[in-house]
């Protein structure tokens, strides 16, 4: 069987196609531009998990991927592709040491869910509705009734849980939070906010947008938080502010090009600088501890693209540890120092699992 075809705008202004096959207890994706040549994918074949027959399996996995699809940039038909279902935020760069001017902007990394806050509600990085935080939404009422075309970007996090961010995060995903995950939602989340823009105006300068953000966004409630900035000169200046994040327990910095207007995808006027990177990796498998972690999840083993397997430990609480060894999860976000000459990631830490706003 083959599916329809769906449809949205990439960054470059083409139309890209997507749609499934399946066949038997299998299924496959065919996607790429519309007038170019299709992608055609490997098989996932399925076993009976959800559904009672592999190829039953197959046919429910094939329509939920098109589902998220369309829940997040896909459209139906070609004339949908001209309205943007969410408001893409823009995705940093790697630092580079050479680029810093002089009244560029630095703020601490966090570590916490993507969060655009629009008068419409929340959204992850994906166009995701976060329905789990309306406590914040509250306290943006009277922000979004002065500003109506506003676009807040931030992040979902708070800084003292940090070591426990995981439990956090998964309430912050539940789509249906049942009401003692929301009265811990808004006892413990903060919304950090570190840009403004404007729909209607995307160009004006990150220098700007920053007065406008801390001028504007005053006494909305605790859960509401500006992240501080500040402005250097060089390198040095960036790598001493870096050394200051670090030792307050964040996980880096980001530079934002003072003079660059706001773009809605991967762009050197945004770069984050740490010393440790994160990737994402397929997983293999979720090992249970020995002794006294019996019955929790102490290393997952995932694999690099060529296939070769390699372990890592886990960051999180017991609780979470427990709740992970029950999951199925698919991709693990791996926190390491480098990679080795041949390809594996050195002294690797699993720090999330199946996170797509990372």
């Amino acid at each position: 069987m083959l599916s329809t075809e769906i449809y949205k705008l990439d960054s470059k202004g083409k139309i890209r196609t997507w749609q499934y096959e399946v066949v038997g207890r299998g299924w496959r994706t065919i996607a790429g531009l519309q007038d170019g040549k299709k992608v055609v994918s490997e098989f996932t074949r399925c076993l009976p998990a959800s559904q009672p027959t592999a190829e039953l399996q197959a046919q429910f996995e094939a329509e939920a991927e098109m589902k998220r699809k369309l829940k997040r940039d896909y459209h139906l038909t070609l004339d949908g592709t001209s309205t943007a279902k969410y408001f893409a935020p823009m995705l940093a760069e790697k630092y580079e040491p050479s680029s810093v001017e002089e009244g560029d902007l630095v703020q601490a990394k966090l570590d916490g869910i993507r969060c655009i806050a629009t008068i419409d509600g929340l959204r992850s990085r994906k166009g995701e509705p976060i329905t789990s935080c309306p406590h914040i939404s509250e306290q943006l009422v009277t922000f979004f009734t002065n500003f109506p075309n506003a676009i807040l970007d931030g992040e979902l996090y708070n800084h003292d849980l940090k070591d426990n961010f995981n439990e956090l995060a998964s309430i912050i995903r539940k789509q249906k939070p049942d009401a003692v995950q929301l009265q811990r939602a808004a006892r413990d989340i903060e919304f950090h906010v570190y840009d403004l823009v404007y729909g209607d105006d995307l160009a004006v300068t990150a220098l700007d947008r920053n007065v406008d953000l801390h001028n504007r966004m005053v006494d909305f409630g605790w859960s509401i938080q500006v992240v501080p900035t500040s402005t250097v000169s060089n390198h040095d200046e960036v790598r001493g502010f870096f050394e200051a994040c670090i030792k307050r327990g964040y996980e880096g910095t980001m530079v934002r090009k003072a003079n660059a207007p706001y773009h809605q995808k991967r762009s050197k006027a945004l770069m984050k600088f740490k010393e440790f990177q994160t990737a994402e990796f397929p997983v293999v498998r979720v090992e249970e501890g020995l002794g006294n972690w019996a019955g929790y999840a102490k290393r997952v083993v995932c694999t690099v693209p060529d296939g070769r397997e390699f372990g890592a430990g886990v960051k999180g609480n017991r609780g979470f540890t427990k709740e992970l060894l029950s999951r199925d999860v698919k991709i693990a976000t791996i926190q390491f120092f480098e990679l080795t000459p041949d390809g594996i990631p050195r002294f690797p830490v699993a720090i999330d699992f199946d996170r797509p706003d990372a």
